[in-house]
């Protein structure tokens, strides 16, 4: 008997005698059915699907994207380089659900963010963000690209560089699905311009 020296390959074909075809070890030719090949090409696949079990297991090896949907073993079609969680975790009495510290969950992730320049509604820099707009004098309002279970409570974190400035956030009904939320900055009690960044959190 020989041991078979495996290598870490995925062998394309494994080829397997015909009726009719003596079944030999190694010798090839007409009426011939050689098996050591194709045990070869079995023995490498499984080393090969080993090695990238292990890799996954152990952190070396990467995910061109990945969707955790709770259930499993459906068909995706993930943007490449993204994670999708779909596990909620907010509610609307106490407790909410437990979280534990570095958990990934739909409602620890914001949902959009932007640093917008005031005197015009521009966006420096922004995500997830469908539209921006400067309504009046200190008046803004955003449209958001996600589509939310609950389109009217989430949570919107603003700061302003305005000295002395105070934003006021009013979530506005949501247009084609997509939440909007009317953020007003004042300073000395009234409507002011001023650059300013925010976050939105919802599920």
């Amino acid at each position: 008997m020989t041991n078979l020296t495996e290598t870490s390959t995925y062998d394309a074909n494994i080829s397997v005698p015909d009726d009719g075809e003596e079944i030999t070890a190694v010798a090839a030719g007409a009426g011939r059915g050689p098996v050591r090949p194709s045990l070869q090409s079995l023995a490498n696949r499984a080393k090969y699907l080993k090695d990238r079990i292990a890799a996954v297991l152990n952190g070396t090896l990467s995910f061109r994207a990945l969707v955790i949907d709770g259930t499993g073993a459906a068909t995706v079609a993930p943007t490449d380089g993204s994670l999708y969680v779909s596990r909620t975790v907010s509610g609307t009495s106490v407790p909410t659900a437990t979280t534990t510290v570095g958990e990934l969950a739909r409602g620890l992730v914001p949902v959009a963010w932007a640093r917008v320049t005031g005197t015009s509604g521009a966006l420096n820099r922004a995500a997830g963000v469908y539209d921006c707009q400067r309504t009046a004098t200190g008046v803004y309002l955003i449209t958001l690209h996600a589509l939310l279970a609950d389109p009217v409570n989430y949570a919107t974190l603003v700061t302003t560089e305005l000295i002395g400035g105070i934003p006021i956030v009013a979530p506005q009904a949501a247009v084609g699905g997509k939440p909007q939320v009317q953020i007003t900055l004042q300073a000395g009690g009234s409507n002011t311009d001023g650059n300013f960044s925010v976050a939105v959190f919802g599920e």
